[in-house]
């Protein structure tokens, strides 16, 4: 096996998939945020937050401590662009063998969803369409409804990069170091894997329920049921993510993947071929698979094989 597949330090010339799409996710939150819609401050206000959130992580996991001992959290990104993309691409397979699993037992129709009249469906993320309370709050949600384009952009390509990285992971890993603080420092339990696992696991769920309570602000979850599948689907990624090793990018392409077939995969496609916007990010999509093509088989089978993590990063 090759060497510890995360780190305790965030590398800074990490410059894999995850950083790129996030960059452009960056772009749609800007355009919610210019059209007034409500999501999109409150998207933008959240980013700042976690912004602020994995500089102060940093700073603490690698400079500070507390009495002396040091949190040994993991960065669950690939530092290597190669990994990065497998990771990537192995996220949006696995997401289209679970819908055509579920297709095949009639839990999932692609034909369900319409991109116009149905934008808020419950696949989306809390944030993408928030409960609109006034009149040009109305106009500016429909505004972006008619563009089909953007439509497919912020649900798609804005909300799954962004929540991935702040809900997922930013979030996840403040928890974390709050429960370390508490654990380590103040109860004076001794770093090692097993106390990574309950550390994790605190701060997985502490997540997984702000997570939770954001999708308060989508109008179409409307009882325990959604409340709990988007719960579920919350933690299922964290632990995937986190607990063994499949990272970041492998969150961002799942999701994607998840919303794209939620919205209608072949009307997608559709719009996005119809503009040279979206035909640009699919050539940039398409771009990210030649590392993959350049990987041998040993590379791309060590890069998806799921690993326990607080083994790898110890006490």
């Amino acid at each position: 096996m090759s060497e510890k597949r995360f780190t305790t330090e965030l590398d800074s010339n990490y410059a894999g998939v995850g950083l790129i799409l996030l960059l452009f996710a960056v772009v749609g939150v800007m355009w919610l945020s210019l059209t007034k819609v409500e999501a999109g401050i409150t998207y933008g206000q959240i980013f700042l937050l976690a912004s602020f959130l994995i500089l102060m992580i940093i700073i603490f996991v690698k400079e500070v401590g507390i009495k002396g001992n040091k949190p040994r959290l993991w960065f669950p990104f690939h530092s290597e662009a190669k990994k990065s993309a497998i990771s990537f691409y192995f996220g949006i397979v696995v997401a289209i063998l679970l819908v055509f699993s579920l297709a095949i037992y009639g839990k999932f129709n692609d034909n369900n969803y319409s991109i116009q009249n149905n934008v808020a469906s419950k696949s989306l993320t809390p944030l993408t369409i928030s409960k609109v309370t006034d009149q040009s709050q109305l106009f500016s949600v429909l505004s972006i409804v008619k563009d089909k384009f953007f439509s497919v952009f912020i649900i798609i390509f804005t909300a799954s990069p962004v929540e991935e990285f702040v809900l997922g992971v930013i979030f996840t890993m403040a928890f974390m170091l709050a429960f370390w603080a508490l654990l380590v420092s103040v109860m004076g339990f001794k770093q090692s894997s097993g106390l990574l696992l309950v550390i994790f696991m605190l701060g997985n769920l502490a997540s997984v329920g702000f997570f939770t309570k954001l999708h308060e602000l989508n109008d179409t979850y409307k009882d325990k049921k959604d409340f709990f599948s988007a719960a579920v689907f919350r933690f299922v990624l964290n632990t995937l993510v986190f607990l063994f090793g499949m990272s970041m990018e492998f969150g961002i392409g799942f999701h994607m993947t998840i919303n794209m077939f939620a919205l209608g995969a072949l009307k997608s496609l559709g719009i996005m071929v119809t503009t040279l916007a979206g035909i640009f990010y699919l050539l940039l999509l398409l771009a990210f698979f030649i590392p993959v093509i350049r990987s041998t088989k040993s590379e791309i089978i060590d890069t998806i094989t799921p690993r326990y993590i607080p083994s790898e990063i110890g006490g």
